[in-house]
């Protein structure tokens, strides 16, 4: 394409949402992609086609994006001949347009059913959450493909967010495992920058299984969750560049999250639980404020909790699990805090 088709350098999503450049871009965006349909390769078409409905699905142009990018590309790569690019860039483009495809799906479903409330809006969630894990399971085996899963976990998490109340929260379940198996499943996700997202997965997870009633399943989560997350603390011992305070600072603050949540679905379900001052220093130090910033931070009470039971209605009734009160409660009667 000439320098005079393409769109203004400036023309960024954040700021091309401004009515007047929406309306601008989206004709002349979609012109483009005919006019040189036949002037590009075809491995070349097809993924500027898929671009494009990336930056019309940026722009809120869901439909366009569908119907005129996404879908034609799946027909393509679903279709006997398949997509013209070779090898891992088929596959690429086509997870590509599937979770672009899935994206917009929603955002259209969000529009006509914004707290999903009909049967038929939640089977199309589950729809919608069955193909990203297809796209998730066909990008794990391929490092190179990292980021792709990683984008993919982020939009699984979207979709299971519409899921986060009790009648519904099960339906989360398998997806938001699935995500969290598939961030320790790829070195280049294992970096501690991606740390505290993995902890966001495994948050999240536990929560919807107490929603669902399944305290024992959100016990086993948190417990794997820790075991993986010492298995990398080991690994990066045998890193010839020392740790950076940073990092050690966030590795403190992921044990101490995670050990939150171990003590919520595992020690606070212990009828004559220990919750002495001695019993609870291993876990969140030795200061009484530190223990109690601890369970104030696994109830969502402090505004660095990873994920906040504001956004999921857990059980309350003859559940094991302390409500924030008795949590405080239980604490000031074995620590002396007043």
């Amino acid at each position: 394409m000439s320098t005079s088709d393409r769109i203004p350098p400036g023309c960024t999503p954040s700021r091309a949402t401004h009515p007047a450049l929406k309306a601008t871009i989206k004709p002349r965006l979609l012109t483009l992609l005919a006019q040189y349909r036949l002037k590009l390769p075809l491995a070349v078409h097809q993924e500027r086609v898929v671009e494009a409905g990336i930056l019309l699905a940026s722009l809120e142009e869901y439909e366009a994006a569908l119907r005129q990018c996404f879908t034609p590309i799946l027909q393509t790569a679903n279709g006997p001949d398949g997509l013209a690019a070779p090898g891992l860039d088929a596959l690429r483009i086509h997870v590509q347009a599937d979770f672009g495809s899935v994206g917009c799906s929603f955002e259209l479903l969000m529009a006509r059913d914004a707290h999903i409330e009909h049967a038929a809006s939640t089977a199309t969630v589950r729809d919608l959450l069955k193909r990203v894990r297809v796209g998730l399971d066909a990008c794990v085996k391929h490092e190179s493909l990292y980021w792709l899963v990683l984008n993919g976990t982020r939009l699984a998490y979207k979709l299971c967010s519409t899921l986060f109340r009790p009648e519904r929260s099960a339906e989360a379940i398998e997806t938001l495992a699935w995500c969290a198996l598939c961030m320790e499943g790829m070195l280049p996700l294992l970096a501690p920058r991606f740390i505290e997202w993995r902890v966001q997965l495994y948050t999240a997870l536990c929560h919807c299984y107490e929603a669902a009633g399944m305290v024992d399943g959100a016990a086993k989560a948190v417990a794997h969750a820790l075991e993986r997350h010492h298995w990398m603390k080991k690994l990066d011992r045998h890193d010839p560049v020392p740790q950076a305070a940073e990092t050690d600072a966030l590795y403190t603050r992921v044990e101490r999250q995670l050990g939150a949540l171990q003590f919520k679905y595992t020690t606070c379900t212990q009828l004559g639980a220990d919750l002495s001052s001695a019993a609870l220093e291993p876990m969140f130090g030795p200061t009484t404020a530190a223990q109690l910033a601890c369970l104030l931070e696994v109830r969502g009470l402090c505004p660095s909790s990873a994920f906040p039971p504001t956004h999921i209605s857990c059980r309350a009734s003859t559940s094991l699990v302390l409500t924030p009160l008795a949590f405080l409660r239980r604490l000031a009667l074995c620590t002396g805090a007043h």
